[in-house]
């Protein structure tokens, strides 16, 4: 007897999401399906032959009908060829199915009606009913007194509130090894925010949430909640919704967040987090560019700023309404490999190309400097200020040395235009970490300027 799949049949993983992008194959019966296929077709005459594996949308769902010549052994991968499902006898199963369940009463702990009414619960036979209550706690439910079980998801993890709304319709699947239903429709999607203004740890009822974090009060930690614990696919996400402030995640006992110890999300950052069973990865929400700082400074000696070359391959630092104190000074730069607690003094080489209002353009540098110069002779009078963008390239790479590229602009002592585009490095091997503006002879008056990060 010919067996087959419906099209939009939906397909979930053991964590009890939609498998979105999957993929099934259909083997010889009792034998792996992957390394043992068989002929599949489209239609029930059996003609028109489709590829095998056949590819789930974007919605975990089949896209054909898929017709079977008999028995046959089916194993479902998710999008990253990961196993989620594997039965090697399947085509004739009659003894398992769907039971729409009516008279349903309780909010956490159900009860309800089969049709007809049963006397146990077949493993794999799916339940499905309409909520009467938006669950509070964990859930269990009982179909004609049977017996009562907890619902799971993810397999093994306790439903919280909100996993089930008023009216959702709810399935779920008897699994007669561990004694539980597992939950198959999607718990709820609208897991509610929640804001915090310091220090605080994840719990297992963040999964799907996001938290809404303001540091401008002060830098604060989250203490994550131990992977073994989360389960795999957990996920929250951080959102730093403050112009000042870091919010560093700190996962549990030592595990790590892309294979780092901590991470930091800066202000106005926006971080999903998620584990996948061994170890936490992360996933920008706000797009490929962080904000690291944004600030202004009103007479320093210098700016400086810290990089996370953990965390960004190139930098781009834009400056403006930078005035010296001190008339016809130089604007230059340095770096730090100690992040920033001291910069290097020597072994600059760089080069500039410079056009001013009234004058030819000319060029200056120097393969051993105790500085970037990156524009000289900025004027302080009224209305004489310089801008600029600076590019921080080759991060991590210490065979190629991390680059400046910079261009400026800004007003010359004596009132003119000028323009300055260059180059600069530390001849060191070292990777640095920080870099520091200031001018080569008094403070600076004022300066705002913005440091954003390029994501790896």
């Amino acid at each position: 007897m010919s067996a087959f799949i419906a099209e939009n049949t939906a397909f979930f993983g053991i964590d009890g999401e939609p498998l979105l992008d999957g993929k099934i194959y259909i083997g010889i019966v009792n034998l792996d399906p992957v390394l043992n296929p068989t002929p599949i077709f489209s239609d029930r005459e059996m003609t028109v032959v489709l590829a095998n594996p056949q590819t789930l949308d974007s919605f975990g769902k089949s896209i054909n009908k898929i017709w079977i010549p008999g028995r046959y052994s089916m194993e479902v991968d998710d999008s990253l060829d990961v196993l989620q499902r594997i039965d090697l006898d399947a085509g004739e199963t009659p003894e398992s199915g769907v039971t729409t369940l009516s008279n349903v009463q309780g909010t956490n702990d159900v009860t309800a009606e089969a049709t007809p009414a049963i006397t146990e619960y077949i493993d794999k036979e799916i339940y499905t009913y309409i909520a009467v209550n938006a669950i509070t706690g964990s859930l269990t439910l009982d179909i004609d007194g049977v017996g009562i079980r907890t619902v799971k998801k993810r397999h093994d993890q306790n439903l919280v509130a909100g996993d089930v709304e008023d009216n959702q319709i709810v399935s779920v699947a008897a699994n007669n090894t561990d004694i539980t239903f597992e939950l198959l429709s999607n718990p709820s999607l609208l897991v509610p925010t929640r804001a915090e203004t310091s220090a605080f740890s994840v719990l297992d009822s963040d999964d799907k949430r996001t938290i809404i974090c303001d540091a401008s009060g002060g830098d604060f930690t989250v203490s994550g909640l131990a992977v073994a614990t989360a389960k795999n696919g957990f996920e929250f996400t951080i959102d730093n919704n403050a112009a000042t402030g870091l919010v560093t995640f700190d996962p549990s006992g030592g595990e790590t967040v892309d294979g780092l110890t901590t991470f930091i999300v800066f202000p106005g950052e926006k971080r999903t987090f998620i584990t996948n069973g061994t170890l936490w990865l992360s996933d920008v929400v706000s797009g490929s560019q962080t904000s690291i700082i944004r600030a202004d400074a009103t007479n320093v000696a210098t700016v400086d700023i810290v990089l996370d070359n953990d965390r960004f391959k190139s930098y781009i630092i834009y400056i403006s309404g930078v005035e010296p104190v001190s008339d016809g000074v130089a604007f230059e730069s340095k770096v730090s490999i100690n992040g920033g607690i001291t910069f290097l003094a020597s072994n600059y080489a760089h080069a500039r190309l410079s056009f001013v209002v009234g004058g030819a353009p000319g060029g200056a540098g120097s393969n051993s400097d105790a500085s970037i110069k990156l524009l000289g002779d900025q004027g302080s009078a009224t209305n004489e200020f310089l801008t600029g963008v600076i590019h921080i390239t080759n991060v991590g790479s210490t065979s190629g040395r991390n680059r400046i590229h910079y261009s400026m602009g800004g007003e010359d002592s004596t009132g003119n235009e000028k323009f300055v585009v260059g180059a600069g490095r530390n001849i060191s091997t070292t990777i640095f970490d920080a870099i520091q503006f200031k001018f080569d002879s008094g403070n600076i008056s004022e300066m705002a300027y913005q440091a954003i990060g390029i994501n790896k």
